[in-house]
């Protein structure tokens, strides 16, 4: 599938590109190319789409969840929503095989395991969004406070 705006992305390779540009993992990025850069967007776009936004699409046809209206209208994509996305498709062409695992457990309904003395209390999450992604997108989230925590690395 390509790449195309406002149908299962918010931006383009080039604008990932320019957002990434001076982020710490440039280097990761820029090894990719342009199909594997596209391929991750729309993996990222997909897993920001399933979040609860705030507010209501502006156009019932629409696409994607942006634009929206909230206390008032807000008819183009917010910036931090583009940059979460370019940041989401970073961290997930790292860390995909790792998290489809987590989601695996949670497939399977492991709740609390131990290892040595040490136990973890797993809850059920649907998307992983990295925090750093999350804290660009967190002010268009209901019920942010609820919203699971993933680790960047």
């Amino acid at each position: 599938m390509s790449l195309t705006v406002g149908t299962n992305s918010y931006i383009t390779v080039a604008e990932a590109d320019t957002i990434l540009a001076d982020h710490p993992d440039t280097a990761i990025w820029t090894a990719l190319t342009a199909t594997e850069k596209g391929t991750w967007l729309i993996h990222a776009c997909n897993q920001l789409e399933t979040l609860s936004f705030r507010g209501s699409k502006v156009a019932t046809t629409q696409a994607m969840a942006f634009p929206r209206n909230f206390d008032t209208k807000l008819d183009y994509t917010p910036t931090n929503v583009k940059i979460g996305q370019a940041i989401q498709a970073l961290w997930l062409s790292q860390n995909y095989e790792r998290q489809k695992e987590r989601l695996h457990l949670d497939d399977l309904n492991i709740g609390n395991y131990g290892v040595g003395g040490v136990t973890e209390t797993r809850y059920k999450i649907t998307t992983l969004i990295c925090s750093e992604a999350r804290a660009y997108v967190c002010l268009y989230i209901n019920n942010y406070n609820n919203f699971p925590e993933v680790s960047r690395t």
